[in-house]
C-alpha cells in the first residue's frame, strides 16, 4: 500500500509498524515537555448512510518511550473487532518487527538506521514488499511495490511512488507521483498542504518510512486521469501544540472523519 502524509495515515503507519523509533542516552530529558499520544478514535461518517464506524487504537510505551504495544478495535454496524500488535526493537532503537495474530511485519535497515525494506507475512508467507530509497539529505524519495506470487516464493516489482520537497531540510514532502510497473506512466499526483504545528507522533521522534511530515497536512490534492479529489483537515491544538481533533473533509464523495488524540504529557 501506498502510505501517504495524512494525520490518520499516520497512526495507520504506526499501526502497521512501518517506523523507525530512536532511543536516547537521556530518555528522560528526550520526554521532558512532550506529549506521547495513548489513545485515537477515528469516527467516519458516510453521506446517506446511518452507519458510522469507529477505530480505536491504544498505545502502550517502555520506560524508553517507545511503543511497545497497540490494540485497535474497529466498530461498524453494531459489530466489534479487535487486534492486539506487538512491538519489538534492536539495540539501536530501530524497530525490527511487529506481530500480531496472524501477521508479521519485518524490517531492514541501511547504515543511517533508515528502513529500506519492509516484508510482510501473513501465516509466516511473504505477503507483501516495498523497498525505499532516500536522497543524500535523508529523505525519502522512492517507495518500490512488489507484487508477491500466491505462494510467497516470488517478488516482482510492480508500482513505484516518488516524492519531491521545497527544499533539502523539510521534512515535508509538497507532491508524490505514483508511475506504472515500467515507470512510464504516471497514474497519478498527490500534492500537500501543512501547518506548522506538531504532528500526534511527533514527540516519538519518528523517522516514518513515507510520513515522515515533521507538520500536519491541512490539504490534499490527488489527481489521476480522470478525476480531482481534494480532501482538507481542520486542526484544534493542546496548550503544547499536539492535535486533540482533526476534522477530515473529503469534498469529492463528503464524507467526514473525526480524529480524537488522547495524550501524555511530560
Amino acid at each position: 500500500m501506498i502510505k501517504n502524509f495524512t494525520p490518520k495515515s499516520l497512526l495507520v503507519v504506526l499501526i502497521s509498524a512501518s517506523l523507525i523509533v530512536g532511543c536516547s542516552d537521556d530518555n528522560d530529558d528526550v520526554a521532558l515537555n512532550k506529549c506521547f499520544v495513548t489513545k485515537s478514535t477515528s469516527t467516519y461518517s458516510y453521506p446517506g448512510s446511518s452507519n458510522n464506524s469507529v477505530d480505536d487504537v491504544a498505545f502502550s510505551y517502555n520506560s524508553d518511550n517507545q511503543v511497545i504495544k497497540t490494540v485497535y478495535t474497529s466498530t461498524f454496524n453494531g459489530d466489534t473487532n479487535s487486534s492486539t500488535s506487538v512491538l519489538t526493537y534492536d539495540a539501536k532503537g530501530n524497530l525490527v518487527k511487529q506481530e500480531s495474530e496472524d501477521y508479521t511485519t519485518e524490517y531492514t535497515y541501511n547504515s543511517d538506521n533508515k528502513v529500506i525494506k519492509e516484508d510482510g507475512f501473513e501465516d509466516n508467507i511473504l505477503n507483501d514488499r516495498y523497498e525505499y530509497e532516500y536522497n543524500s539529505s535523508g529523505q525519502l524519495i522512492k517507495t518500490q511495490q512488489y507484487r508477491i506470487s500466491q505462494d510467497g516464493s516470488t517478488a516482482t516489482k510492480n508500482g513505484y511512488t516518488t516524492y519531491e520537497y521545497a527544499n533539502t531540510t523539510t521534512k515535508n514532502p509538497i507532491r508524490s507521483k505514483s508511475f506504472s510497473q515500467d515507470g512510464l506512466t504516471l497514474l497519478s499526483t498527490t500534492e500537500f498542504e501543512y501547518d506548522d504545528k506538531k504532528t500526534p507522533l511527533s514527540a516519538l521522534q519518528l523517522g516514518t518510512i513515507s510520513a515522515e511530515s515533521e507538520n500536519n497536512v491541512t490539504k490534499q490534492t490527488y489527481k489521476n486521469s480522470n478525476t480531482t479529489e481534494l480532501t482538507t483537515y481542520t486542526y484544534e491544538y493542546n496548550e503544547k501544540g499536539y492535535p486533540v481533533k482533526v476534522t477530515e473533509s473529503d469534498l469529492s464523495n463528503g464524507s467526514t472523519t473525526i480524529d480524537i488524540y488522547t495524550y501524555d504529557c511530560k
